[in-house]
């Protein structure tokens, strides 16, 4: 399924994971080019630095993929979780 958009989206967060930016941001424009503005790589990379404690970088992505998907919860609830790691409450609340 290589242009399965889920699935690329996982592959550019453990891009991001295993520090390869340059393959990161080339899935990325990948799926870009597959669908505009689609909110799924940004929270999938947020999700996951989020989950290994990188909480300060993942802020950004997560802030991308509510700007690109507003009604989407999963981000909502990730970006406040890695604003109260990052001491940021008032965000976070």
């Amino acid at each position: 399924r290589p242009d399965d958009i889920d699935t690329l989206s996982n592959l550019a967060a453990m891009q991001r994971l295993a520090a390869d930016e340059a393959a990161s941001n080339a899935t990325i424009a990948r799926i870009e080019s597959l669908s505009p503005a689609d909110a799924r790589p940004h929270a999938q990379i947020g999700i996951a630095l989020a989950s290994f404690y990188d909480h300060y970088a993942s802020i950004p992505w997560l802030d991308r993929a509510i700007e690109r998907a507003p009604w989407w919860v999963e981000p909502r609830h990730a970006l406040g979780r890695s604003l109260m790691f990052d001491g940021d409450d008032a965000r976070a609340r």
